[in-house]
């Protein structure tokens, strides 16, 4: 299957605008048999003085467990699955 530059840029941008997000999949097209996703995942490390630095990992592939169980969901429920699945990042107690 072929992926398509808009799948992957979506999810860059995605995550770029919002500091909030740890990661955000895309269900590739056609959305009505989904088959592959693509994944942008945000990595923060610290460095020199409190400066944040971070990297995007981009992987795809055919969905994990969670989600084959969503898009499972959604083809029984008739309905078409969200585009982008977004998770934030964890809030730390202190």
């Amino acid at each position: 299957m072929k992926y398509s530059m808009r799948d992957f840029s979506g999810a860059i941008e995605v995550l770029l605008r919002d500091e909030t997000l740890k990661s955000v999949t895309v269900f590739c097209s056609p959305l009505s048999d989904v088959k592959q996703r693509i994944r942008a995942t945000r990595q923060f490390f610290y460095r020199y003085n409190d400066i944040r630095r971070g990297t995007i990992i981009l992987s795809y592939g055919k969905p994990n467990y969670a989600e084959r169980e969503y898009l499972k969901l959604c083809k029984k429920a008739k309905c078409l699955p969200r585009r982008f699945w977004l998770k934030h990042k964890s809030i730390k107690k202190k």
